[in-house]
């Protein structure tokens, strides 16, 4: 900044204070433009084709980093058993097994994966909403009124106004299981015109997996396949820069197109049209060439590319106006499975995979073994020369020749194949595999409620807790992450406020107060931490119901039975209460109460014999001093008349007379 810029104007106001206007800061400030401004379109394509590169050859290596887990994620895929089998039939080919040997996989992991689906769509995503406000310290009749507008204004937006919300999580929650991590991203979508959470593919969040988490990241990458005719609408919504771009080119990955497969679906695209563009969505910190905060700092921004044309559509800041240490905002949240090395998780496939692979095999002998023991196979002499292929495919109930070249007879031209059936120790096999593979997966049963009745309350909590300790942890990693995504979705309301009505089509409420109260007021799952799964839930109030039985006296009973009507989710427990009793008439507290009040009727009725005998004595004794003054003053009237010279009169100061 040149002198001239930083030459300060002063200007003398009214009361005597003192402006100061730098007239350098404004051009600054013109230059910057608004801080949610797309920066892409005041900077040149010299500087826009060098972020372009350097961020594409990033993204390169990020996704060099994670190429053992997503080699790992297309093997898993298999694992599922989702295809259909059949048994080959294919025999006599080098590579190929014998014809009609088994393909059938074990379901072990499916089912420990569909489990863990339906636990976390139960706790996480109650029909009623999964959202309520966290407890606040002042009991306040208004506060909580406010809570609970807030808490059914939030899930109705997340309910109702959001449709696409609990079809994607309930899909997300089978990812988390069976691949070990789901994401979720806030944005403001320009499409949508509203705040969303929308579900990520793992394997579309680019991070290098030297990363542990999105904050110690030094690329986050978000692969968006975007229909063209989508981008356009990006770019007529003033999201993406209006620039002309080259014809997407069809990109797949092994993962990409094993997913196909299952879909029953082509790997490649064969209609030019519905091939789609990739974009890389890619939140990084970067000094922006003209649009530098300090000397050397690299800060938060969001860059949006082209691949295929290695074109910058978008860059915009990402971080909270305002913020003087730039902090990046929060913009994925991840549900870890089991967190152990690097920024992906690991989940069932990985937990599981060995475990299903041997018992695939083991399912697959017994199957085998069966076969050919009900139908087995059989060599047969032929003439000819030496045999010249000892590689013999005998398939069941069929036969093999053999050139015996002038040798005897193979058991007389014909021999059974020696087929052993299954035998016990296989079966033991699976079934320790099978234990172990539930054990692992925590899927083995809690059988709480068949155990004896007067089983001790202290054994059935001992069995629940221990049951349910992997599944527990992986249940409160959950509940953290949607803990962080209500707090990113707190912030987006915050931001655009309208949202909450804007497609209610009703009368919107006081968004001032609405912006008051998602300041004041936390947000937090409706979820319980402490309780894995319904199961889990029926367990504990058998166990709390067996220890109210133990001692009755000391709890309350109505409350009891209502807690565990409510953990059974039965809706409005109270109606099955009967209507508090009037209390019982005690005859021995009857009695002495009327006895109380006999004495006490009695006391006041001597009480007032007294009053009124001291105000009979009273007026008595008043009547005879009004009477001693008569008799006196007639005595004087009398010596007066008698005596009238010798008598002067005096006049008393209580109305008598006095000589």
């Amino acid at each position: 900044m040149t002198l001239e810029e930083t030459e300060a104007h002063e200007i003398e106001n009214p009361d005597g204070s003192l402006t100061i206007r730098y007239p350098g800061a404004r051009q600054t400030r013109r230059r910057l433009g608004k801080h949610g401004a797309n920066l892409a379109e005041r900077l040149s394509d010299s500087v826009l084709m060098d972020i372009a590169s350097e961020l594409l050859d990033g993204i390169s290596e990020d996704e060099m980093s994670r190429s053992k887990w997503m080699s790992d994620r297309t093997r898993g895929l298999d694992l599922l058993a989702l295809k259909l089998e059949t048994p080959r039939a294919d025999a006599g080919s080098s590579t190929a097994p014998v014809e009609g040997m088994s393909t059938v996989r074990s379901s072990m992991y499916l089912e420990a994966s569909l489990r863990f689906q339906a636990n976390a769509q139960g706790e996480l995503l109650p029909p009623e909403g999964p959202i309520k406000i966290a407890e606040t310290v002042d009991e306040n009749p208004e506060v909580d009124e406010r809570a609970t507008r807030l808490t059914k204004l939030l899930n109705a937006y997340v309910t109702r106004t959001c449709p696409e919300y609990y079809p994607d999580h309930d899909r997300m929650f089978f990812k988390v299981g069976s691949e070990g991590a789901g994401i979720v991203k806030g944005f403001h979508c320009p499409l949508r015109r509203r705040p969303v959470l929308d579900c990520i593919n793992v394997d579309d969040i680019i991070v290098n997996n030297t990363a542990t988490d999105f904050e110690t990241a030094l690329r986050v990458t978000h692969r968006i396949r975007m229909h063209p005719n989508v981008l356009r609408r990006m770019q007529r919504a003033k999201a993406y820069r209006t620039v002309d771009l080259a014809g997407p080119v069809q990109e797949s990955d092994q993962l990409s197109d094993k997913r196909r497969m299952l879909q029953g679906l082509s790997p490649s695209i064969s209609r030019q049209q519905d091939i789609e563009h990739t974009i890389y969505e890619c939140y990084t910190e970067y000094d922006i060439p003209g649009f530098e905060v300090e000397d050397g700092l690299y800060v938060p921004y969001k860059i949006v590319i082209d691949k295929s044309s290695r074109t910058v559509l978008e860059i915009r800041r990402d971080w909270r106006e305002g913020d003087r240490w730039y902090r990046r905002r929060k913009t994925f949240v991840i549900y870890p499975y089991v967190p152990i090395d690097g920024f992906y998780p690991f989940g069932l496939l990985h937990i599981l995979g060995n475990t299903t692979n041997a018992l695939t095999a083991g399912i697959r002998l017994l199957l085998d073994s069966g076969m050919f023991s009900n139908f087995p196979g059989s060599l047969h002499a032929q003439t000819g020369d030496r045999q010249a292929n000892l590689n013999l495919r005998v398939p069941p109930g069929g036969s093999v020749g053999v050139n015996l070249a002038g040798a005897d007879d193979i058991r007389k031209v014909i021999m059974p194949l020696p087929y052993k059936p299954p035998e016990p120790v296989t079966m033991q096999l699976l079934q320790w595999l099978e234990a172990n593979a539930q054990r692992l997966g925590s899927m083995a049963e809690l059988q709480v409620g068949e155990s004896r009745p007067d089983a001790p309350v202290g054994t059935t909590l001992a069995l629940l807790e221990q049951a349910g300790k992997l599944l527990n942890s992986v249940h409160r990693r959950c509940h953290t992450a949607q803990a962080q995504e209500f707090e990113i979705l707190k912030e987006l309301l915050a931001e655009d406020p309208d949202a909450l009505w804007r497609d209610e089509g009703q009368e919107p409420p006081d968004a001032q107060q609405i912006l008051i109260d998602l300041n004041d007021f936390n947000l937090a799952p409706v979820a319980d931490p402490d309780v894995p799964s319904q199961m889990h839930r029926l367990a504990k109030a058998q166990a709390v119901k067996q220890l109210a039985m133990t001692d009755p006296p000391r709890y309350n009973m109505t409350a009891v039975d209502r807690y565990c009507l409510t953990c059974m989710r039965v809706g409005d427990p109270q109606r099955f209460f009967a209507p508090p009793q009037p209390p019982q008439a005690n005859p021995a507290l009857m009695a002495k109460v009327k006895s109380d009040e006999d004495t006490l009727a009695v006391k006041r009725e001597t009480n007032q014999l007294n009053a009124v005998k001291l105000q009979i004595t009273s007026d008595e004794k008043e009547k005879d001093r009004q009477h001693q003054m008569e008799l006196e003053k007639m005595r004087l009237a009398e010596r007066i008349a008698t005596h009238p010279a010798s008598s002067p009169i005096v006049t008393g100061g209580n109305g008598g007379l006095t000589t």
